[in-house]
């Protein structure tokens, strides 16, 4: 390679965000880190809730118990053995290895669909969440597929304010802020 090639690498390298640069073996993380983002998937347990839904609705207790525990084993067999191996060979993250591979058209419509789907799931994480107070707060039950009650909609603009002010510090702040209210 040329020096006039290196030199032109290296001001690209160096334009570049962070993230879009494998990951130094020096800002790995430990286990620690690793149990907190997991938590953070499930602080609001709706795994909990959920499956008291279809207890509810008639579902046997045993056939739900057995379902969350395949479920989340698969989950994290998906993620032992096609996630971690990839994210370990490149150091990359997801957006930057799907951009490098498929080009920008594809990492937009990806980002786009992960925007629309997570901010489903987090809405309907906040309003489990809120839900789970409804009962100490004496709130009436929210039966519509609107809110139906002033107290509701504020509970549930605390706790997505909240989720809003942990996320907007990052991934790290995200894990110890789930390491600590994780169930």
């Amino acid at each position: 390679m040329t020096k006039k090639r290196a030199a032109e690498i290296d001001r690209k390298i160096a334009g570049m965000d962070a993230e879009q640069l494998p990951a130094n073996t020096r800002r790995l993380h430990g286990a620690r880190h690793f149990a907190g983002l997991y938590a953070s998937e499930n602080v609001a347990g709706t795994e909990f809730v959920f499956g008291t839904t279809f207890v509810i609705l008639g579902a046997e207790i045993v056939d739900v118990i057995i379902g969350l525990a395949i479920g989340n084993a698969l989950a994290v067999l998906t993620y032992r053995f096609v996630t971690a191996p990839m994210a370990i060979r490149t150091r990359m993250s997801v957006y930057t290895y799907l951009n490098r591979t498929t080009g920008r058209l594809m990492t937009w419509l990806y980002n786009a669909a992960n925007a629309i789907i997570f901010a489903i799931i987090a809405a309907a994480m906040i309003t489990v969440s809120a839900t789970a107070l409804r009962l100490v707060f004496g709130f009436p039950a929210q039966t519509e597929a609107y809110p139906t009650n002033w107290g509701f909609i504020v509970i549930a603009m605390a706790f997505g304010s909240v989720a809003v002010l942990v996320a907007a510090f990052g991934f790290n702040a995200l894990a110890e802020f789930a390491s600590i209210c994780g169930p």
